[in-house]
C-alpha cells in the first residue's frame, strides 16, 4: 500500500507522523511525509522520503516583524495560516495521485480538500479530540480567509461547496485518533473511524548529548522544564523566571530553551540548557517534568512514570492539564499568561514531594507503557479498517 502523510505544524505535529511512516515502511508499504522544510534533516536521518511544504513559521515570522521587539502587525497570523493552506492545496494534489490514504495532521485545514480533488481516501490523524468534538470546535478560531481559500479552491476544482472549514476537514468518522484511551477520557458517544491507538511515540535510537548525559549522572535526577514550540512565546514564563523557581526549589532542571536553545548543551550553575532531546530516554531520568502540555509531551511524560506540572498556553494543552490533574498525576494547572513564581514553585514543589502523584503516575505508565500506538495505527490503516471513501472531483 502507498500513503502521503501530511504534517503541516509545529515539531509537535511531525514527529507523530515521522513515527508513523517509520512504522508503515518497515510493515513493508510506502510512505512519503510532507511538511516544513525545517523537519527535512528529522526525515533524512531515519531515510523516510520527504517533501518540502509551507515555510518554517520563524522564517515567515522574521519577514514580517516591525516596530517593538516581539511585535507583530494586525493580519500577520491570519497570513501565516492562509499561506498555509495555500502550501497544502498547491503541494498535495500531485503527491496525493494514487495513493491508498491521504494523513493529514497538525495544521492540516486543506488536506482533505487537496485528497478529494484526485479522489484520494483521507483520514485526519488527530492527537487530541478538540478538532473533531462538537463543543471542542466552539472554541477554535478559524480565520475568514482560510474558508475563503479552501472555497475558492474546491469551485476550480469541482468538490462540492465547504461551510464549515473544521467539520468539514476533521469529520470523527474520517478521525484516526491517535491518542492514549486512558489519557483521553470520554468522547461523550462521539463514533470515530477507529478505537484510538494510542500515542505516534517516536522510537529514536540516536543517544543523548554526551553534556546532557554527564549532567544527568553528575546528581540527584533533575527535573525537566519546556514548552514545545511555544518557549518563549509568554512574556511572564521567561528564563529569569524558571531560574528563580529552580533555585527556590533547590533542584536541579534541564530546560529546553527553545529557539533561543544553544549550539551544544550549557551547564548554568543548577541549570542545563538544552535544544532538542528524544523525550522517551530524557524523560526516564528525570524526577518531574515541567510542560505545557502538548499532545506528545503528555504522552511521553506519563509513560515515564513521573509526576507532571502543566503549564498550558493555547490550542489542545488546557484539556490535557486537565486530564493529568484528574488521573492524580500533576497538581492543579495554571495558564502560562501572567504565571508567577511562588505558583510554579508549589506545584514543582508538590510534583517532588507528594507521593500519591508518584504512586499514580507509576500506576498509570505500567498501564501505557506496553502499549504500541504505531503498530496500531498500521494494523488500522492496512488491515481490515480500510473503507475511508474517496470522494470525486466534478
Amino acid at each position: 500500500m502507498k500513503f502521503l502523510l501530511a504534517a503541516p505544524g509545529s515539531r509537535g505535529d511531525f514527529q507523530p507522523m515521522l513515527a508513523l511512516a517509520l512504522g508503515l515502511r518497515s510493515a513493508g508499504h510506502e510512505a512519503i511525509l510532507a511538511a516544513r522544510p525545517l523537519y527535512a534533516s528529522d526525515a533524512a536521518a531515519f531515510q523516510v522520503p520527504f517533501v518540502p511544504m509551507g515555510q518554517d513559521v520563524e522564517e515567515f515570522l522574521r519577514g514580517r516583524a516591525g516596530g517593538a521587539p516581539g511585535y507583530l502587525p494586525p493580519g500577520t497570523i491570519e497570513a501565516f495560516l492562509d499561506q498555509e493552506c495555500r502550501a497544502q492545496l498547491e503541494c498535495l494534489p500531485a503527491l496525493a495521485e494514487g495513493v491508498d490514504f491521504v494523513l493529514g495532521a497538525g495544521m492540516a485545514m486543506a488536506v482533505r480538500s487537496a485528497a478529494a480533488a484526485v479522489g484520494a481516501p483521507y483520514l485526519a490523524v488527530v492527537y487530541a479530540p478538540g478538532l473533531f468534538m462538537p463543543r471542542g470546535r466552539t472554541s477554535i478560531f478559524v480565520p475568514p480567509v482560510l474558508l475563503q481559500t479552501v472555497r475558492d479552491f474546491h469551485a476550480r476544482r469541482g468538490l462540492p461547496p465547504v461551510e464549515d472549514l473544521l467539520a468539514y476537514a476533521f469529520p470523527p468518522e474520517r478521525v484516526l485518533l491517535a491518542a492514549d484511551e486512558e489519557l483521553l477520557g470520554s468522547l461523550g458517544g462521539v463514533q470515530v473511524w477507529a478505537p484510538p491507538t494510542g500515542a505516534l511515540l517516536l522510537e529514536d535510537p540516536r543517544p543523548l548529548e554526551d553534556e546532557l548525559e554527564a549532567f544527568l549522572a553528575a546528581g540527584e535526577p533533575p527535573i525537566y522544564i519546556g514548552f514545545g514550540s511555544l518557549a518563549g512565546s509568554e512574556p511572564a514564563l521567561n528564563e529569569q523566571l524558571l531560574r528563580e523557581v529552580v533555585e527556590a526549589v533547590g533542584c536541579r532542571a534541564v530546560f529546553h530553551a527553545g529557539r533561543n536553545a544553544p549550539a551544544r548543551p550549557q551547564v548554568e550553575g543548577p541549570l542545563l540548557r538544552i535544544g532538542h532531546a528524544a523525550h522517551r530516554p530524557l524523560f526516564a531520568r528525570v524526577a518531574a517534568v515541567v510542560h505545557h502540555g502538548g499532545a506528545g509531551t503528555f504522552a511521553a511524560a506519563a509513560r515515564a512514570g513521573v509526576p507532571q506540572v502543566l503549564v498550558p498556553h493555547a490550542y489542545d494543552q488546557p484539556f490535557w492539564a486537565e486530564r493529568a490533574y484528574r488521573l492524580g498525576i500533576a497538581p492543579a494547572p495554571f495558564f502560562a499568561r501572567g504565571v508567577k513564581a511562588p505558583q510554579l514553585i508549589a506545584s514543582i514543589q508538590q510534583a517532588l514531594t507528594d507521593e500519591r502523584l508518584r504512586h499514580q503516575a507509576r500506576a498509570l505508565a505500567a498501564v501505557l507503557t506496553p502499549r504500541d500506538g504505531v503498530g496500531t495505527a498500521v494494523a488500522c490503516l492496512t488491515g481490515a479498517r480500510m473503507g475511508a471513501p474517496e470522494e470525486k472531483p466534478g
